[in-house]
């Protein structure tokens, strides 16, 4: 295709290239849509910035935590078979160690 045979790129001949995609008085079925009131904040906590060291901290502290909880739970699990192997041994009179692992 010749460059003489192909459309001009700015078509200004219809006329409608300044007109809304969406004219509300050309489709009745268009309803206007207004935006709701934005919400009254204070701009100081509106523009809160994030410190990277007290997120450092927040994440090491939640890091700590975690482990602490993990250990916790250890401990009691560790308790709670050591108990039981010894109800199992002296109770029950179950004298195969081996087995009880």
């Amino acid at each position: 295709m010749s460059t003489d045979q192909r459309p001009a790129l700015s078509r200004h001949g219809s006329g409608k290239s300044q007109e809304p995609l969406l004219d509300p008085a050309r489709s009745p079925n268009i309803v206007a849509y207004d935006s709701p009131p934005r919400p009254t904040t204070s701009r100081r906590s509106t523009f809160h910035g994030r410190d990277p060291e007290e997120l450092a901290r927040y994440a090491t502290r939640k890091r700590y935590s975690l482990a602490a909880v993990f250990l916790l739970l250890s401990l009691v699990s560790f308790c709670v078979q050591t108990e039981t192997a010894s109800y199992i041994q002296k109770k029950l009179k179950w004298d195969k160690a081996y087995c009880m692992l």
